[in-house]
């Protein structure tokens, strides 16, 4: 490395230097050699680094994250098994929910599909949405449940434990 000091100085100060070769001979070492001194040299490049080897080594099907299908993890889903979205920042699931929800009868023209924005008082909202669907058969869309963790960790959570009884369509 001292003899290739240049060629690594240019390699170090690569903007993603895991996409290329090493200098000189050490084009040759393997890829795990390879992933052990991208660690030693550039540590913040490490996370883009494992991934390019996983790649290599093992295929790209193990890098590659699998789109979330809402269908066929309503297929899962019974009265008694909530759903729960964790989103990611401009991730919006309603418009998916919407759609699924026509092909099982479920939508806001037919009365059964009640969707709240939870905060600012809306707790009494949903509980109401939650107790019309578990009785008649329905589906109760909470949104920003984060923003009421007293209710969620009080009502919410309560109700959960307890779904015996529920309507076979209660979502």
């Amino acid at each position: 490395m001292v003899g290739s000091a240049k060629r690594f100085r240019e390699w170090f100060e690569l903007e993603r230097p895991e996409e290329q070769p090493l200098p000189g001979d050490w084009k040759k070492v393997t890829e795990f050699e390879r992933l052990l001194l991208t660690r030693s040299l550039r540590t913040d490049r490490m996370s883009e680094a494992l991934s390019t080897f996983v790649k290599t080594v093992m295929g790209s099907k193990y890098i590659t994250s699998q789109p979330f299908n809402l269908e066929r993890s309503y297929r899962d889903v019974t009265p008694q098994t909530p759903v729960f979205f964790i989103l990611s920042p401009g991730v919006d699931p309603v418009k998916d929910t919407e759609k699924l929800g026509k092909q099982y009868g479920i939508g806001f023209d037919q009365g059964n599909l009640g969707l709240v924005s939870l905060g600012q008082g809306q707790e009494p909202v949903a509980e109401k949405a939650i107790e019309v669907s578990f009785k008649n058969g329905g589906w109760a869309f909470l949104q920003n449940i984060h923003l009421t963790p007293r209710w969620t960790a009080g009502y919410l959570e309560k109700r959960c434990d307890d779904l015996d009884g529920a309507h076979a369509e209660f979502r």
